[in-house]
Order: structure tokens, then C-alpha cells, then sequence
């Protein structure tokens, strides 16, 4: 499973002030009690209503800080999610791609209280509610894809969340970016199909994948949950389901715009 990468940004703290919110995501969704000024241009776009959000407390990183880290090399601090409480702690070392990863476990956690996952893709959406769903190791052709595909609203080229919408699924963008000029969307979208990404030579074109290993491909770009939600039973029944319902195609695809866009609408017509 994946924990991810921050946007390639570089902000500078800014004084906290208090109870930033709540953002919606999916049915859920989350208080900022401290915060960088500059993310509100950037998150606005996910202020919401919803029912019952948790809390996100960023506090400095101490000695005896304990939790789960933020980040795969483990620099950037650690978290710790209280069940009774509803209160997510992040102990951070103070700069923004701290803060930035503790925003990406929030919206993982209400990803997950949702009934979804937050997953490390690229999301994708035509005509208000037909999206595709693009997976992809880091540097594997997300933010490229997302660039190429010119009839498409990029909702995120980093992290999508995924959602359970009726006897289907849906896709909702969230704010984290990485190397693609398109800004984030907070647009949810049917899910019609998933794309595993393979970069080619030849013209781009889709072909089947056995659901066993889209199941495979897919849980390697799932974020981890909280120790305290995460369920690995659960997990692999959100995960398989997914798969089962919308399926998922291997995209094969070379930096050229007007066919991979072509290929993509194709796609997208033919759910």
C-alpha cells in the first residue's frame, strides 16, 4: 500500500489560527484547529456541511512525539488518530510539506469513514459525470496523462478518493498536485472506468486485465488507513469490489496529445 508524496510546492509557515472548515470529503469530512493561510486558496474549493467532521490538530513535532509517520521515509513527523474523540493529531516539524502530508491523512481518514479509499492516481472527468480513474507508481505517467488529455477536467493528478455511490462507485478530486499545470478539481464524478498506466511507443490503446491482477495493481496505490480504521479484511472487500463492478483496462500510451485524448474519450463512451 501506498503513503504517497506531497505536491512539489514550497510554502512558508504562517501564524495558526484556529478551526479551519470543515472540508467535505465524501460523506465526511474535517476542522483544521491550526493552519498555513496560504491553503486557503487552495482548499476552499472543499469547504463543505458535513454531519459529524473530526478534528485535525497540527502540533509541534516533540521528543516524545508518538505515532505512525506521515511520510515513507519517516522525516516529516508522525499522527495519531483517537476513535473516542474523533481527533486526528499530527506531530510536524513545522514546514509545509509536513503540513501538506498531515492535509493528505485528513482527507484519507474521511476517505475512509466514507465507506472509500484514498488512492495514488489521477482523476479524470468529462461532460460533469464520466470519470476515469488513472493508476500509476510514482514518475509511471499520471501527470503526464492528465496533460494529454485535453477534453478532460483534471480533478487530481497525485490522490483521488474513492467512493461508494449506490450499487457503483463514484471519484472525487482533492487538493494535492504534482507536476501537472492543471489545478486540482473538487468535482465528483461517476467512476466509469480504471486505468492501469503503461508507458509505450506505439499509438495509444487499452487491452483486458485479468481482475486478479488489477486487484494486485490497484492495492499497491491504495493509502494505508489509520491503525485504528484500517481493517486489512476490509480493505481487500472495498478493494474487490471496486474492481468487480467497474473493472480496469491497462492504458498504453506515448506523449503525443491527440491520440491518447482520442483513446480516452473512446474509452469513456464506450462504459
Amino acid at each position: 500500500m501506498h503513503r504517497g508524496e506531497v505536491p512539489r510546492r514550497r510554502l512558508r509557515m504562517l501564524p495558526a489560527t484556529p478551526l479551519l472548515g470543515p472540508f467535505q470529503v465524501g460523506s465526511s469530512g474535517f476542522t483544521v484547529e491550526s493552519r498555513n493561510d496560504l491553503f486557503l486558496p487552495w482548499l476552499s474549493p472543499w469547504l463543505g456541511t458535513p454531519p459529524d467532521p473530526f478534528s485535525v490538530a497540527l502540533l509541534p513535532r516533540g521528543q516524545h512525539s508518538r505515532g505512525l509517520p506521515l511520510d515513507e521515509e519517516g522525516t516529516q513527523g508522525c499522527y495519531q488518530w483517537t476513535p473516542s474523540s474523533r481527533r486526528l493529531e499530527c506531530f510536524i516539524e513545522g514546514s509545509a510539506r509536513s503540513v501538506w502530508s498531515s492535509l493528505r491523512v485528513a482527507f484519507n481518514v474521511a476517505t475512509w469513514l466514507s465507506g472509500g479509499l484514498l488512492v495514488h492516481g489521477a482523476g479524470l472527468c468529462r461532460d460533469g459525470d464520466k470519470g476515469l480513474l488513472a493508476l500509476a507508481p510514482s514518475e509511471g505517467g499520471k501527470s503526464t496523462l492528465s496533460e494529454l488529455a485535453a477534453s478532460f477536467t483534471c480533478l487530481s493528478d497525485e490522490t483521488v478518493s474513492v467512493l461508494p455511490r449506490g450499487d457503483s462507485f463514484c471519484i472525487q478530486g482533492t487538493p494535492f498536485r504534482s507536476t501537472s499545470p492543471k489545478v486540482p478539481s473538487n468535482i465528483r464524478t461517476a467512476l466509469r472506468a480504471i486505468l492501469l498506466l503503461e508507458k509505450a511507443t506505439g499509438p495509444a490503446r487499452h487491452l483486458k486485465c485479468h481482475p486478479g491482477q488489477a486487484l494486485s495493481r490497484f492495492l499497491q496505490q491504495v493509502y494505508q488507513p489509520p491503525i485504528e480504521l484500517y481493517s486489512t479484511a476490509e480493505l481487500l472487500r472495498r478493494s474487490s469490489a471496486l474492481i468487480n463492478c467497474i473493472g480496469a483496462v491497462r492504458f498504453l500510451f506515448r506523449k503525443a496529445a491527440a491520440e491518447t485524448d482520442q483513446e480516452l474519450n473512446a474509452l469513456v463512451d464506450a462504459k
